[in-house]
């Protein structure tokens, strides 16, 4: 008889059955792929969490852009370091009330944004 603790019972347990020890293999599996998780999250820090594809959830990659627009409605082009095409704004603190939204297509290196707003500034989170 195989011995294994399990997450659910604080004492060991015996598999008397080969179903028992099927069971007890894929519970410490999947324990095993979470520690995992948790591991691998914990090791490359905040600034590798992503969204995903916007259809599976995953952790959220993202980076802080500073922005400063004159005239509401011009065009501003902003580097960022996500290696990666962002999807959306998913943050900001502005300087003033407004509004700052993508103007065209992102890409890998780069944002186009504009502001409703005059004189608006400050930092976006883009993901």
């Amino acid at each position: 008889m195989a011995r294994v603790l399990t997450d659910n019972v604080p004492t060991p347990v015996e598999a008397k059955t080969e179903a028992d020890l099927q069971n007890l293999s894929e519970s410490l599996k999947s324990q095993t792929t979470k520690l995992n998780e948790i591991l691998r999250l914990q090791s490359v820090g905040i600034n590798t969490i992503e969204f995903g594809d916007g259809t599976t959830a995953e952790n959220i990659l993202c980076d802080f852009v500073a922005v400063q627009y004159g005239t509401a409605g011009a065009e501003l082009s902003s580097t960022h370091g996500l290696n990666k095409t962002p999807i959306a704004i998913v943050g900001k603190k502005l300087n003033m009330p407004g509004d700052v939204y993508f103007s065209k297509a992102a890409t890998t290196t780069t944002i186009y944004t504009k502001s409703d707003t005059d004189s608006l500034s400050g930092t976006i989170i883009v993901a």
